[in-house]
């Protein structure tokens, strides 16, 4: 199970502050919130952040005295998708049909092979403040 530490506190708390920041109907990559956040090489970490978010957030709650602004309710996860814009494969295809049904409901066009395009609704900041 992921635990939040004082070590890796901060990097979640800016995952979830980060992906709060992408506007409906848009999307990005676990890559770029990984960039946004200042850690590169940890795209698989953002995607572990936002899969244990139900877990992880109320963690952080706990820790900063229910003071963070976001909650697990409110965070728009399927705005995060793969690189090249593709639905990241799950092991239970639920969580996949959320997120396609979720993205078509902010009026994002998903293709049947579960791919949005990134030159139409991608979100790439050079830097967000969170």
């Amino acid at each position: 199970m992921v635990k939040i530490t004082e070590d890796n506190k901060g990097f979640y708390d800016a995952v979830y502050s980060v992906v709060m920041l992408i506007p409906k109907g848009k999307v990005t990559t676990y890559g770029h919130v990984a960039e946004l956040v200042h850690r590169p090489a940890n795209s698989r970490q953002v995607g572990s952040a936002l899969k244990h978010s139900h877990l992880l957030i109320s963690q952080l709650a706990a820790m900063d005295g229910d003071s963070v602004s976001y909650s697990y309710q409110g965070l728009p996860w399927q705005r995060v998708v793969g690189s090249g814009g593709k639905i990241s494969p799950r092991s239970d295809s639920h969580g996949e049909l959320e997120q396609v049904t979720r993205l078509r409901q902010e009026g994002v066009e998903v293709s049947e092979a579960r791919v949005v395009s990134l030159d139409r609704y991608g979100w790439f900041p050079d830097e967000v403040s969170w």
